[in-house]
């Protein structure tokens, strides 16, 4: 497959015309959508993640372009480089790289209320990668779905998070799902990491900062290797590939802390919720759980994945779904990554 490489220099070159045809007017520019339009097209990301001419003086050209173009994207983001009054807004990204072997489906859920993040529908083939921009003071859920097989038209089906057999999920995924939460600009963003209805891989958010407010949160255990039977969910061959909360496997209040057991002096832990809370202490293991870190992060925006120059303060989570999962990171830049193909 050939890229007309002429064809490539023109788009980033229209890419930063917009961008200094803003500065010089003063006018707002989404930052977002015209990063989502340039990350977006085939030729570019065939470039930049694949590197398919990685022997080719031309190709290695574009690829800087773009990574310098994406760094002074991400400053004017932060006002460096225009000032305060240029109108441009610091948005949070969420980058998604899948570099397993299998594909991957993110799922990604707003919270209620919350306007749906564009092109959220996504397959993310082995070393590819998306890069979304949720609004400003988004809330919500990402998850890794596995197993999946969809249609043209984005119907199927996923072996675990499933959302309706949707692509692009419009309700939460079918649990047990392991949930990286984010609520951002209240007015600092808030993450968490939540099996309680129970876990499908293992994930974590590592903040990159010496800040000792932005705590490593992070579920790097298998749960499925020590799941008990009776809360395992099997393939049809018998492979473990998620483990069920007790109140999603049995339903009875003293597991879902409801009823008489609406409180955290009425509903403990379990003998089923401390496997959980042994595999991965720093996520939430039942409903009244409290994993110590409630890591409250001031708003930060970061520069581009793959630097070694990070701006002061700046902040990365990265959430890594390993061991028998699809991995994926999530930064702000939030990335997703497979460590392990699914076996």
């Amino acid at each position: 497959m050939e890229f007309s490489s002429r064809v490539r220099h023109e788009e980033l070159l229209c890419f930063l015309q917009r961008i200094l045809e803003s500065a010089s007017n003063m006018k707002t520019i989404d930052l977002g959508l015209e990063l989502v339009k340039l990350t977006n097209n085939i030729t570019c990301r065939m470039l930049m993640y694949i590197r398919c001419y990685e022997k080719d003086d031309e190709a290695e050209k574009c690829r800087k372009l773009v990574q310098e173009t994406f760094d002074l994207a991400v400053k004017m983001s932060i006002r460096e480089v225009l000032g305060p009054s240029n109108g441009v807004h610091d948005a949070a990204v969420f980058k998604l790289i899948n570099r397993c072997q299998v594909s991957v489906w993110p799922g990604i859920l707003a919270g209620a209320g919350k306007p749906v993040i564009d092109n959220s529908g996504i397959m993310l083939t082995p070393n590819w990668t998306a890069t979304l921009y949720p609004p400003p003071g988004w809330s919500g859920r990402i998850w890794a779905r596995t197993g999946c097989l969809f249609d043209e038209f984005g119907k199927g089906k996923c072996n675990t998070g499933d959302c309706n057999g949707n692509l692009q999920c419009t309700v939460s995924g079918v649990p047990p799902t392991s949930l990286a939460e984010f609520t951002l600009d209240s007015p600092q963003d808030f993450y968490d990491l939540s099996l309680v209805d129970g876990f499908n891989v293992p994930i974590s958010i590592i903040p990159i900062s010496n800040s000792s407010n932005c705590a490593r949160v992070e579920c790097v255990s298998n749960v499925n290797d020590n799941c008990p039977a009776e809360l395992q969910v099997r393939l049809s061959n018998g492979r473990v590939v998620a483990c069920k909360s007790a109140c999603l496997a049995f339903g009875k209040p003293e597991y879902c802390c409801t009823e008489g057991y609406n409180s955290p002096q009425t509903c403990k832990p379990s003998s089923y919720s401390q496997v959980f809370k042994n595999a991965c202490p720093k996520a939430y293991s039942y409903a009244f759980d409290d994993p110590i870190h409630n890591s409250d992060v001031e708003r930060r925006i970061l520069n581009v994945h793959g630097t070694m120059e990070l701006y002061p303060n700046d902040v990365e989570y990265v959430a890594g779904l390993s061991s028998y999962g699809t991995d994926i990171e999530i930064e702000k830049y939030w990335e997703m990554a497979n460590l392990e193909p699914e076996k």
